[in-house]
């Protein structure tokens, strides 16, 4: 079994050339033949690249931290996934056949390149680029989606000419037929739960799950995973678990005390007995970590999330396991709470109360006077037909975000954290998703089920109110009233600097992560994208607004949607400049995690 975490495959047609070599390739890339096709990789286990046997390789994030020693090499693909989770497989069944599939949700990247001669496939924009120059966009839909959904969906990107596998895609390779595309969609089992099942017995399940999955992915962890602890649902469920579990792992947050979620995650880790560590949280988080978002990224997700990279400063050793609570949000209720009521009368209703959950009329018309035509007609047609069938229309919605929005924006957090750390996904199970999606709706809408979870088996945190809101699962009044009192001196102090004329610093961790932290740089990023402006109508057939701040913040006031909308534009604008430059990051694995922990 071969480890990796970059690769680039060459699978020819029948009738084309043999063979190709690939310019300029970093050094460190080992080929490895199979047939007429090749595969050139960055493998971490030299003694597996021996020869004999058939070929499997195995793409991981971190692809230096997989303890290949322990692997059976008849283990399963699903096995592997439960022991660090984020993979994609090469393997050959037999001469002349070559299969590439991903993980349950296709988290981990596989960007195709369709030729005349053949296929290129790499888990890296940046490595298509030596082999096949970039192409214009064709369609204005990937930036449409990039605008409002934060990435674009499906198998779209923003590199003309190719294509990301989706969910249950797979590729096959023979010297008789060559490449060919197999889309099987999201592979779990989807029906119906018994409608009589008291909550009472869905909450013990839904606990025992947690802890079967818990269970299997600390088996492949040689120490204790440390604990992402935000204040919200999904880490103070993770933690609450562990610590039932008898187990007490360090927990880490960031963010300055006067913040909800710094403030939430105080009260939870002293309900628990858990040592909380504060990791900082730098003013210029978005424009200093910009290169990661072409360098692990790739650019194809809107920079936002690289908030998670403040996590990357945790003081602990490489390798190590850290807990966070991804997909646990919207597969337990949050996203189907947030349609509207009548999403569910039919597949039209249900298109379009998704395509209006995130197209915020700030976003619809940047993307209008970007040149893009009836934004909210293409979104509510590309949702459509990216809805997949199930037996009802509820969990139609729930595959939708899973193998849309989660695996393309929320799950890029593990390409973020692998250069240093292992990501450790509790709520990324297969029976801990079917559990859910096989849910009533009921058991969906406003959380109930999971705040069934809490009251039973986990009142202590029930009574810490959530972060962005002022009630909890199980209403206290002295939680309450504590966090009403600390949410009013808040505001008194706002209104104390808009009275001084002055921004109050570090109003709250969004405003960072968003990248407009002062009006300073705010006029910096807008005056960059006007500068841009020419290589983003050559790239994307974008047009910037002629006087972008103002169109952002039309009346002078900071809105979080101008904000939003100026940040598309910047990354864009980078995007461009990055497809220009075609520069390929060549650092050594070791430097790549110094810098990216920097």
């Amino acid at each position: 079994m071969l480890i990796t975490d970059r690769w680039l495959a060459w699978l020819p047609h029948p009738d084309g050339p043999a063979g190709k070599t690939v310019p300029n390739l970093p050094t460190g890339y080992t080929e490895v033949p199979f047939g007429r096709a090749r595969l050139w990789t960055l493998l971490f286990d030299r003694e597996a690249a021996r020869k004999g046997g058939p070929l499997r390789l195995v793409d991981t994030v971190p692809g230096s931290h997989a303890r290949t020693a322990s692997w059976s090499k008849s283990m399963s693909f699903e096995d592997l996934q439960d022991a660090l989770q984020v993979f994609t497989e090469i393997r050959e069944n037999g001469p002349g056949t070559l299969l590439v599939s991903g993980d349950l949700l296709a988290i981990r990247p596989v960007y195709l390149r369709r030729r005349p001669d053949g296929w290129w496939l790499s888990n890296r924009v940046d490595l298509l680029r030596l082999v096949a120059p970039p192409e214009p966009l064709n369609s204005t839909l990937p930036l449409l989606e990039y605008f409002i959904m934060l990435s674009p969906m499906g198998r779209r990107t923003l590199e003309g000419g190719v294509e990301r596998l989706q969910a249950g895609d797979w590729v096959e390779w023979t010297e008789e037929r060559g490449p060919a595309l197999h889309a099987e969609g999201l592979r779990v089992w989807l029906g119906r739960r018994d409608p009589d099942e008291h909550p009472r017995v869905a909450a013990d399940t839904l606990k025992q799950t947690i802890y079967d999955s818990i269970n299997r992915k600390l088996a492949w962890h040689p120490t204790m995973p440390v604990l992402a602890l935000s204040g919200g649902f999904d880490s103070r469920l993770i933690g609450a678990a562990f610590r039932d579990m008898g187990h007490r792992p360090t927990a880490y947050t960031y963010g300055e005390p006067h913040h909800q979620e710094n403030w939430a995650a105080r009260q939870i880790a002293q309900r628990l007995g858990l040592e909380l560590r504060k990791v900082e949280y730098p003013e210029d988080m978005l424009r200093s970590r910009m290169p990661m978002n072409f360098e692990i990224l790739q650019g194809q997700i809107d920079p936002h999330v690289l908030h998670i990279a403040n996590l990357l400063a945790i003081p602990e050793a490489d390798g190590t396991a850290i807990m966070h609570g991804f997909l646990g949000d919207a597969i337990s209720g949050s996203f189907v709470t947030s349609l509207r009521d009548d999403a569910f009368t039919s597949k039209d209703a249900l298109a379009d109360a998704i395509a209006r959950r995130y197209a915020y009329p700030t976003l619809l018309k940047a993307a209008e006077a970007a040149g893009i035509s009836y934004p909210l007609d293409q979104l509510r047609q590309t949702v459509y037909e990216d809805l997949q069938p199930a037996p009802t229309l509820y969990q139609s919605a729930m595959l939708w975000t899973c193998m849309n929005r989660q695996r393309r924006f929320t799950a890029s957090q593990a390409e973020i954290l692998g250069p240093r750390f292992a990501p450790f996904y509790p709520f990324y199970d297969r029976a801990f998703m079917e559990l859910w999606l096989n849910q009533s709706m009921f058991a969906q809408i406003g959380r109930t089920l999971l705040r069934t979870l809490f009251i039973l088996h986990f009142p202590v945190v029930a009574t810490i109110p959530h972060p962005s809101a002022n009630y909890a699962i199980t209403p206290a009044l002295k939680d309450i009233l504590h966090k009403f009192a600390r949410d009013r001196v808040m505001d008194l102090k706002e209104r104390a600097y808009k009275l001084m004329g002055r921004e109050q610093p570090h109003p709250d961790i969004m405003r960072i992560s968003y990248g407009g932290e002062t009006d300073e740089i705010r006029r910096s990023m807008a005056q960059e994208v006007t500068a841009s402006a020419p290589a983003l109508k050559a790239r994307f057939g974008l047009d910037v607004p002629p006087n972008l701040l103002g169109f952002c913040f039309p009346d002078g006031k900071l809105y979080y949607d101008g904000l939003h909308t100026l940040r598309r534009f910047w990354a864009l604008s980078r995007y461009a400049r990055w497809a220009e430059d075609g520069e390929v990051s060549v650092l050594p694995q070791s430097q790549e995690r110094t810098a990216s922990a920097a």
